[in-house]
């Protein structure tokens, strides 16, 4: 079952899939402290501070990783996970959820979005 969820600090409204279809949203707190946004920011704070489920539900599930990789590489191109995004490019800093930096192959001057994927597992960067 999908759960629309709603982002007070971002905007984006979402579906996630709660991964156990018997969960009762009786207790939203303990549910919202397992989800992440996946829009561009970093809280230091509980998501259920900002996060709240909309009411509505769906049939279905989530993308697996996989699924979710595979839509994000034919829309974005060349995505960089954690491990490839240091080697690949100087970051110097970060601002209105974007990344900045140079390529260390070309010297070419970057800007870079971001996102995790659905497991909230991997974060991902591309060039845009």
């Amino acid at each position: 079952m999908l759960h629309e969820v709603h982002c007070t600090k971002c905007g984006m409204v979402y579906w996630a899939d709660l991964l156990d279809t018997n969960l009762e949203i009786t207790d939203p707190i303990t549910v919202l402290d397992r989800l992440r946004c996946p829009g561009n920011h970093v809280e230091l704070c509980s998501p259920s501070v900002y996060l709240e489920f909309t009411g509505k539900t769906k049939e279905g599930h989530a993308p697996s990783d996989e699924e979710w990789l595979k839509t994000m590489t034919e829309r974005h191109g060349r995505l960089y996970d954690n491990s490839e995004v240091g080697g690949a490019f100087s970051i110097t800093g970060f601002s209105y959820g974007m990344a900045f930096g140079t390529e260390k192959a070309t010297g070419k001057k970057v800007t870079l979005d971001f996102t995790s994927s659905p497991s909230g597992r991997t974060r991902y960067y591309w060039v845009v």
